[in-house]
């Protein structure tokens, strides 16, 4: 069972929270009012699974971690939720116990409400009661997707895809990356379901082959493309996109795994490599060259999407 944080006084306020963005400011001062502020410390749990309460979280600052663990005490992460994030809604819902553990993961102040207010809040605002759709939609589209990967990939290629979000918003023009800090082997394992010595296996593999370098405080990605080859070239099956004989689409396009990833200009994919076309659906694609843009079906080419 989590113990308590520390009851405080509130050093921020709700402005920085998306599910409430929509209210007023006076709105948003009220509710600060009506709730409980406590502070935790990093890796103190804020809420366990199974725990009957059901009252709404909201992250003033700091940042948690939703999670579950096995009998075994293997760690499942689910999500890690930034300061601005909400929590709790479920219970809040349907009134059964938590479905996962909550933790912060650096010092941290949350404000929790109790449930007959945030459902008011919920069904007297529109708009926040559309903000909470929108969070509740993005929750069963990833679930949906973890599921197919985990159905589909090895854990080798789930570590890949999860460096390569890691590092995609930090490539350069050389086609290199940094990942910083480095990432804890026990996280990556909690985010693709795995073992640490599966981690530091691949790790290695990738270092020997020079594909990746640890760094001081830091592991530069040398090679993006060939890490998403990597990604690519270990396929799952699923629907494709397909063309009339003789055509290839030479719009710009995009590859993705888990996240957006580009692939370097003029990269000529052999026809009928597996890929994963967004991410939610595996496709096979018949001949094309991928381009740095996004994806863009060339419908001048009859192209068309088959589930």
């Amino acid at each position: 069972m989590s113990e308590p944080g520390t009851t405080s006084e509130p050093e921020t306020t709700l402005d920085g929270i998306h599910l409430l963005a929509d209210l007023d400011g006076a709105a948003r001062t009220a509710l600060a009012a009506r709730c409980t502020w406590r502070k935790y410390r990093q890796a103190q749990e804020i809420i366990s699974k199974e725990n009957e309460s059901s009252d709404v979280y909201f992250i003033a600052s700091g940042s948690a971690r939703v999670v579950n663990w096995s009998y075994s005490g293997r760690e499942v992460s689910f999500e890690e939720l930034p300061a601005g994030g909400t929590f709790g809604e479920l219970a809040a819902i349907d009134g059964a116990p938590r479905s996962a553990t909550v933790v912060a993961l650096e010092p941290t102040e949350v404000a929790s409400v109790d449930p007959d207010t945030f459902m008011s809040i919920i069904l007297e605002n529109p708009a926040t009661s559309r903000r909470l759709m929108e969070r509740l939609t993005a929750i069963i589209r990833k679930s949906t997707e973890r599921i197919f990967d985990l159905s589909v990939y090895g854990a080798n290629i789930r570590i890949y895809a999860d460096l390569l979000r890691l590092a995609e918003p930090h490539v350069r023009d050389d086609n290199s990356a940094q990942i910083a800090p480095i990432p804890v082997h026990s996280d990556i394992t909690a985010r693709v379901s795995t073992t640490r010595e599966t981690v530091a296996r691949v790790l290695s593999d990738l270092s020997r082959r020079e594909i990746l370098i640890r760094e001081k405080d830091r592991l530069i990605v040398t090679d993006i493309d060939r890490l998403a080859e990597m990604v690519v070239e270990s396929g799952g099956n699923g629907g494709g996109i397909t063309g009339p004989a003789g055509t290839s689409a030479t719009s710009d396009l995009i590859v993705c795994t888990h996240v957006i990833l580009s692939v370097n200009a003029n990269y000529a994919l052999p026809r009928n490599i597996p890929l994963c076309a967004n991410a939610h659906f595996a496709f096979r694609i018949d001949g094309f060259v991928v381009r740095m843009g996004r994806l863009r079906l060339a419908d001048k080419h009859g192209w068309t999407l088959r589930g």
